[in-house]
C-alpha cells in the first residue's frame, strides 16, 4: 500500500485523471458496442464485408471491384434494426425494435461459412477505394479467433468481437488528450480537463464502438497531433520526427482522410523554424530555467539560429519521408491504375442526374442544410441516423463549446517570469491557435467537399460530424484551457457534469429506440438488450458496474480537484 501510495503521488498531476477517464471511456464503448444492434453503425455492414473478405485471405479488391459477400448479407438481415440500410434491402422506411423473446440463441448461430461465406452477390461495397490497412489488421484478428475456436463461433459472435477490438483502438484517447496538453505546456488541470473531453461526445462513443476504419485512424492521428504539439514548443529531436513518420505512414495506409496530417505536419515544423528565425526562445525549457539559443555574442546567436533552422529542416524531411515511405504508394498505384489519387465509385453514383428540377445552387440553402445535419450528427445521430439525440442539447452542446474554445483563444494567458518555469505559464495564444488548425482543417475539407457534391446533385452528402474526431484531442485542449479560465478550480467539476449529462441523455434515447416495445420500461428494454447481445448477461453487467464506478471516481477526482486552491493548476 505504501509502495502504490508513493508511486501514484509521483506521478504528473492529472494522470490519476486521465487513467479514471480512460477506465470509463472502456466502459462506455464496452456498452455501446452492445446497446446498438449489430450492422446498425454508418457503413459498419460494409466495413464488415471487407473484414471477412480479408479474413479469408484474400487481395484489397480494386475501388470498383468488390460486391457483398453473401455472409454479410443473411447475418445483417438478422440484426440490423434499419433494414432499408442492409446490402439485401428491407422496408423502406421504419425502424425495427428486438423483442426478447425473437432473440437468436446465444449458444451457436450460423456461421460465416454457413451464411454464404464470401461469395459476391448484390450491389458494389462502394468501401472498397480506402486503403487495406484497417481491413487487413482486423482480418488478421478474425482468423486468430477462428484458429483459436475452431470456425464455431457464429458471425454475429465475430463481429461482436470486432466491436470490443475497435474499442481498444480509440481506448487511449483520454490518455492522449492529457498527453498533448501536457506536451504543448498546458496547466496540470487543464492537462486533467482535458483527457475527461474525449467522453463528451456520445457519437465518438458510438463509432469507436463499432466496425469502422475510423477508429484505427483516430487513435494514430490523436499520436501525430500530440507530438506535433511538443514541435510547436522546440521539440527538434530526430526521434521525434521519426515516430510522426511512422504514425502518419500508417494513418496513410488506413483512410485518405489521413492525407491532411502532412501539411500539418509541415505546419508544425515551419512554426518552430520561423520562430528560430526570428531569434526567439524555442528551445524546451531545462530544469534551471537555461534554454539552448540564450547566447551573449550576436554572431554566435546566428550561427546557433541557423543550425536550429536546419536540424529543423532534417527533422520534417526525416517525418514526411518516413510518412511517404510507408504511406505514398497506395496513391501513387491509385493515379498510375485509375487517374485518381481516391477514385470512388460514389463519383458515378452522385452526378446531375440526381438533381431536383429547377435546382441552383445556394450558399443559404446548404448552409441551413449544413446545420441541420453536421452539429447534431457531431454529438449523436446513432446507428443509421435511426435514434436522435436532443437536437436542443446538441444545439446548446456546441454553442457552449464554441464560446469556451473562445474564451481560451482570446483572453490573454500568463505572462512568464525569467525563472518561472511552472507548466501553463508560458502558454500562449499561438500554440492554443496551432491546436485548432487541425480541426479546422477538417471542417475546411468537410464544407469543400460537400459544397462540391451539393452543386453538382442538389444533394447533401458527405455532412458526417465524424469526419472531425482525428482532432478531437487537440480542440480538447483548447475547451479544456477555455473551461479552466471560466470555472477555476471547478474546472474538471463542470467537464464531469458536462460528461455526464451528454452520456445520461444519449443512453436515455438509445435504449428505448432500439429495444423499446409496446408496454416495455426500462427493465424490459434491458433484458432485451441483454438477450439480443452476443455476450454474456453476467459481463454486460459487470461492465455497466465498472463504468460506473469509473464515474463515479471521476466525480471524486472533480471533487477533490475543487479543492485545491493553489495557482500553479
Amino acid at each position: 500500500m505504501w509502495i502504490r501510495s508513493r508511486l501514484v503521488r509521483s506521478w504528473p498531476y492529472g494522470l490519476s485523471v486521465a487513467l479514471v477517464a480512460t477506465v470509463a471511456f472502456g466502459g462506455l464503448l464496452a456498452l455501446y458496442s452492445v446497446l446498438v444492434p449489430l450492422y446498425e453503425a454508418p457503413d459498419e455492414p460494409a466495413h464488415v464485408d471487407l473484414v471477412m473478405h480479408a479474413a479469408t485471405g484474400g487481395d484489397a479488391p480494386a475501388y470498383d471491384g468488390r460486391r457483398w459477400s453473401a455472409a454479410v448479407v443473411a447475418d445483417c438481415g438478422v440484426f440490423a434494426a434499419t433494414r432499408a440500410r442492409c446490402p439485401a434491402g428491407g422496408p423502406a422506411t421504419g425502424l425495427r425494435t428486438f423483442p426478447r423473446y425473437l432473440a437468436p440463441s446465444r449458444s451457436g448461430g450460423a456461421t460465416f461459412n454457413e451464411l454464404g461465406g464470401d461469395a459476391q452477390v448484390g450491389d458494389r461495397n462502394q468501401l472498397a477505394q480506402h486503403p487495406p490497412l484497417y481491413y487487413a489488421g482486423m482480418g488478421l484478428l478474425v482468423r486468430m479467433e477462428r484458429r483459436l475456436t475452431g470456425g464455431t463461433w457464429s458471425m454475429a459472435s465475430e463481429v461482436a468481437w470486432l466491436r470490443l477490438a475497435n474499442g481498444l483502438l480509440v481506448l487511449p484517447l483520454p490518455l492522449l488528450a492529457w498527453w498533448t496538453a501536457r506536451r504543448i505546456g498546458a496547466r496540470p488541470t487543464e492537462c486533467a480537463v482535458a483527457s475527461v473531453l474525449p467522453l463528451l461526445i456520445p457519437q465518438l462513443t458510438h463509432i469507436g464502438s463499432t466496425v469502422n476504419n475510423d477508429n484505427l485512424l483516430l487513435v494514430l492521428c490523436a499520436a501525430v497531433l500530440a507530438l506535433c504539439a511538443g514541435v510547436v514548443r522546440g521539440d527538434r529531436r530526430i526521434a521525434t520526427a521519426v515516430a510522426i513518420g511512422l504514425a502518419s505512414g500508417v494513418a496513410l495506409l488506413t483512410k485518405s482522410s489521413a492525407l491532411v496530417l502532412v501539411p500539418l505536419v509541415g505546419l508544425s515544423y515551419a512554426v518552430t523554424a520561423w520562430r528560430t528565425f526570428r531569434g526567439q526562445r524555442v528551445g524546451l525549457p531545462r530544469d534551471d530555467g537555461s534554454s539552448d539559443v540564450d547566447r551573449s555574442d550576436e554572431a554566435d546567436r546566428r550561427r546557433t539560429r541557423l543550425a536550429a533552422v536546419g536540424s529543423i529542416v532534417v527533422c520534417v524531411l526525416v517525418a514526411l519521408g518516413v510518412a511517404a515511405a510507408l504511406g505514398a504508394w497506395w496513391y501513387v498505384r491509385n493515379v498510375l491504375r485509375h487517374g485518381h489519387l481516391v477514385p470512388s465509385i460514389d463519383d458515378e453514383r452522385i452526378n446531375a442526374s440526381l438533381q431536383r428540377p429547377g435546382f441552383k445552387p445556394s450558399a443559404r440553402e446548404w448552409s441551413s442544410i449544413y446545420f441541420h445535419y453536421m452539429v447534431p450528427r457531431f454529438w449523436g445521430w446513432f446507428g443509421w441516423y435511426s435514434v436522435q439525440a436532443r437536437l436542443r442539447l446538441a444545439q446548446a452542446s456546441s454553442v457552449l463549446l464554441g464560446a469556451v474554445g473562445l474564451v481560451a483563444v482570446m483572453v490573454r494567458h500568463g505572462r512568464q517570469v525569467p525563472g518561472d518555469n511552472r507548466p501553463g505559464i508560458s502558454l500562449r495564444r499561438r500554440h492554443l491557435v496551432a491546436l485548432l488548425v487541425p480541426a479546422l482543417a477538417l471542417l475546411a475539407g468537410v464544407i469543400d467537399r460537400a459544397w462540391s457534391l451539393y452543386v453538382i446533385s442538389s444533394q447533401a452528402p458527405f455532412l458526417q460530424g465524424r469526419y472531425l474526431f482525428p482532432a478531437v484531442t487537440t480542440t480538447a485542449v483548447v475547451v479544456a484551457v477555455g473551461l479552466r479560465k471560466v470555472a477555476g478550480r471547478w474546472a474538471l467539476a463542470l467537464a464531469v457534469g458536462w460528461v455526464a449529462v451528454m452520456q445520461i441523455d444519449a443512453l436515455a434515447v438509445i435504449l428505448p429506440g432500439y429495444w423499446g416495445g409496446p408496454g416495455l420500461g426500462p427493465r424490459g428494454q434491458t433484458m432485451a438488450m441483454l438477450a439480443w447481445s452476443r455476450w454474456s448477461p453476467f459481463l454486460v453487467v459487470i461492465v455497466m458496474l465498472v463504468t460506473v464506478a469509473a464515474g463515479v471516481g471521476l466525480v471524486a477526482q472533480a471533487t477533490r480537484q475543487a479543492r485545491v486552491t493553489s495557482a500553479g493548476l
